[in-house]
């Protein structure tokens, strides 16, 4: 399985010859982009390099919304890995095509029931709600719906600004070094913009029951 979020959440599910076997809309802004395209049985970096154009005609990705997250979820962990690498350089050069900047992160994943149905709660991929798991585990004042809400380029900022590392759970293309630098952060800035993260919201446990067979 491959996983795209900008705003936009996509899955797109693949066979070992890397075709396309399904491509599905996680969320409202999903199915517009989709904008009725059939993109069953194309090649894989020709359904993506599609999805990315749509994603720039809509507006999803432009140079103010400039970050999408790539994910890959699959049973071989080599080809997993290659894979991943492989199609978060292929966006990172669309991207940079389409709109002259922009950044990937990309991460390889691995989706249980919990995470599918957390996915399923808040309009996002599993992959998403793999970061999400991993941040609010790591930082347990946050809280899943604040951070599913927000699109990619605005998650990693208001990360940012509250002094949390992105670089701990995603690898990124398009983002050097300066751009995680905290100390032009005002400690002040950074209290508020985690007060903005976290709210009274207490989210529950899911479940639903069935497991992904195919990439």
């Amino acid at each position: 399985m491959i996983y795209l979020d900008v705003n936009p959440s996509i899955t797109i599910e693949i066979n070992k010859n890397e075709k396309v076997l399904n491509v599905v809309a996680n969320n409202a802004d999903g199915e517009k982009i989709l904008d009725d395209m059939d993109l069953k049985h194309t090649d894989l970096d020709t359904a993506v390099n599609a999805l990315i154009g749509s994603m720039v005609k809509y507006g999803y990705l432009s140079d103010a919304q400039n970050m999408i997250l790539v994910s890959v979820d699959g049973k071989d962990a080599q080809y997993t890995e290659t894979l991943r690498t492989e199609l978060s350089d292929d966006i990172y050069e669309s991207v940079q095509a389409l709109i002259g900047s922009g950044a990937v992160l990309d991460q390889r994943v691995t989706a249980n029931d919990t995470l599918k149905e957390l996915a399923k709660t808040y309009g996002i991929s599993p992959g998403k709600a793999w970061l999400i798991s991993l941040l609010t585990d790591a930082n347990p004042d946050l809280k899943a719906a604040d951070l599913a809400a927000l699109p990619i380029s605005e998650l990693a900022v208001r990360l940012k600004e509250a002094g949390i590392d992105l670089r701990e759970y995603v690898n990124y293309h398009g983002l050097d070094d300066d751009w995680f630098d905290f100390d032009d952060i005002d400690d002040t800035d950074s209290d508020d913009a985690l007060d903005e993260l976290i709210d009274d919201h207490d989210d529950g446990d899911h479940d639903d029951g069935d497991e992904y067979d195919d990439d």
